[in-house]
């Protein structure tokens, strides 16, 4: 009784399958590696952007307050009434002017009147504030080393 036996198939998924699988499984990690690539770059560059605006801002307030400072009275309340037309922008930006002896001349509203960070201290750097809330921060002295400014752009 020689009866054919139809043949065991292997247990499992074809070659064809398993090549598909592979290939799917594949370009998902390889789509995930670019997603993640591209969301840190574009983090890296806008954080770039944003200091370099940061600066810009800064370079401008402090080349300012040598002209102004004759008036200042008036600057101030100029400042004032103008932070006054935007919370949002009290609460998202602060600025403080200081002079050589360590006088504050300027802020902002919601700056306070202590220094945002140590006088001595320039460039950026991030600083917590007693609110708790994180401000990305700059700081640099104009030419003659006679006025600092301190601006803050919360993060």
């Amino acid at each position: 009784m020689n009866s054919a036996e139809p043949a065991a198939q292997p247990a499992g998924f074809s070659l064809q399958q398993r090549l598909t699988g592979l290939l799917t499984v594949l370009t998902l990690l390889v789509w995930l590696a670019s997603t993640v690539t591209l969301f840190w770059v574009m983090h890296q560059e806008s954080q770039e952007i944003f200091d370099h605006s940061l600066m810009e801002s800064g370079h401008l307030l402090v080349s300012l307050a040598p002209l102004t400072h004759s008036h200042r009275a008036l600057d101030q309340q100029i400042l004032e009434q103008t932070s006054a037309l935007s919370d949002v922008n009290a609460k998202n930006l602060i600025f403080q002017i200081w002079n050589r002896q360590g006088q504050l001349v300027y802020s902002s509203r919601g700056a306070g009147t202590q220094p945002i960070r140590p006088l001595h201290a320039t460039g950026l750097q991030w600083v917590e504030m007693a609110s708790g809330v994180r401000f990305r921060v700059y700081s640099a002295w104009d030419p003659h080393h006679d006025y600092q400014v301190q601006i803050g752009e919360r993060w």
